[in-house]
């Protein structure tokens, strides 16, 4: 591999990097913990378990 062959992939995979990192940044919102109504899901009893 040359010279101009590793900076041509090195730009692409410093690209794709930054797109993954701003997609990460982005998606933050959506991995938070989410919490479960037991009210209206209801509760499992030994019979129904």
């Amino acid at each position: 591999m040359n010279d101009k062959e590793t900076a041509e992939f090195r730009a692409r995979i410093e690209k794709r990097l930054a797109a993954l990192s701003s997609e990460g940044l982005l998606d933050q919102d959506g991995q938070q913990v989410g919490q479960l109504d037991q009210q209206s899901v209801g509760r499992l009893s030994c019979m129904d378990a």
